[in-house]
């Protein structure tokens, strides 16, 4: 689990903790997605990310999930293919959707 760079953050956890903080992290990023995309073009994109963490007002525990966002930003933007429209690296509410399914579906599969 070394390689894996969500590792860091669930370390010591059970699988049932790791689903609960995901789904948090989740529910997070659909409920502030059009705030976070500070210019409108569907895509999280790392400067969105990288200036939400300075936001002022933002609690730390808002603050470690869009840190979650940025780190895993890569493996998010890849979970699902838009085609000519996608965005490099990028994170659209259906990578959002496809990498959260994926992830907890495993975790949920997992031995407790």
């Amino acid at each position: 689990m070394a390689d894996n760079p969500n590792s860091a953050w669930f370390a010591g956890s059970t699988s049932g903790g790791m689903t609960y903080e995901l789904t948090r992290i989740k529910e997070f990023a659909y409920k502030t997605f059009d705030t976070l995309d500070r210019n409108g073009n569907g895509y999280l994109e790392y400067t969105e990310l990288e200036d939400a963490l300075t936001t002022p007002g933002r609690d730390a525990k808002e603050k470690s999930f869009i840190q979650f966002l940025l780190d895993n930003r890569e493996a998010i933007a890849d979970s699902f293919d838009e085609g000519e429209e996608s965005m490099l690296d990028s994170i659209s509410r259906k990578d959002l959707e496809a990498y959260f399914k994926l992830i907890i579906a495993i975790l949920s599969a997992s031995p407790q």
